[in-house]
């Protein structure tokens, strides 16, 4: 029974003497604000350098946001009055090792207005009785991917760099009771992107000495239980 103690004791205070998970953040890289669309390439973040343990896991994280937005609409039927309710978002992807898939993508996203159009009053300037231009807009959002499969980690792990290529794609959408409309939306888009290890750390030499001083003791009680025994 007492080796079965000194046993869960030793078991107990492996995660007091290192046995545990550590976590690494390292980045972001940025995409600065910019106009939409765009794409970027070129983007790195550092791998998982094996010299400090064992990678157990990988979570790239991206956010995503918009600003200085506007939506115009205008209605070109000049028959029928319409009425517009407008919505804004941009789909921000984040692409690792030159996948075709993205890893992991957010798409901020909203409201601009609604708006009775008059019929067509033979201007396109998305103003007047037809037309409408909501500026000002801007949404963020925020995303995740992680994996701890082994294909994944072995990626991630090294001295090198993870490749990795951002884009940011607009989009108006619009319900429309008169039929044909006119719709744009322009916009600043920015992009951040950061990556998170969970590892194992190597024990320090002190820890090493640490956890073969608990085991020569471990050791010792057994000798003298099973010496009591005999």
């Amino acid at each position: 029974m007492k080796c079965r103690y000194i046993v869960g004791a030793l078991v107990a205070l492996a995660p007091w003497m290192g046995v545990r998970a550590d976590l690494l953040t390292l980045g972001p890289v940025s995409v600065p604000s910019s106009p939409i669309n765009w794409t970027v390439s070129g983007l790195t973040l550092p791998q998982f350098n094996p010299a400090l343990g064992t990678l157990t896991a990988v979570t790239l994280s991206l956010s995503g946001s918009f600003n200085n937005g506007a939506a115009r609409v205008e209605n070109l039927n000049p028959l029928s009055d319409s009425w517009i309710n407008a919505n804004v978002n941009v789909l921000v992807n984040l692409y690792k090792f030159a996948e075709s898939s993205a890893a992991v993508w957010v798409s901020p996203a909203a409201i601009a207005g609604s708006f009775h159009a008059s019929t067509y009053d033979g201007v396109t300037d998305y103003g007047g009785t037809s037309g409408k231009t909501w500026s000002g807009l801007a949404a963020s959002a925020s995303s995740a991917w992680s994996s701890s499969l082994a294909p994944d980690l072995a990626m991630f792990t090294g001295t090198g760099t993870v490749p990795l290529k951002a884009e940011a794609i607009g989009f108006i959408t619009a319900s429309i009771s008169g039929g044909n409309a006119d719709l744009k939306f322009t916009s600043n888009g920015s992009a951040d992107a950061s990556v998170t290890y969970e590892f194992i750390p190597i024990p320090e030499p002190e820890t090493y000495a640490a956890l073969a001083g608990l085991g020569l003791l471990g050791f010792a009680g057994w000798r003298r239980f099973a010496s009591r025994r005999a």
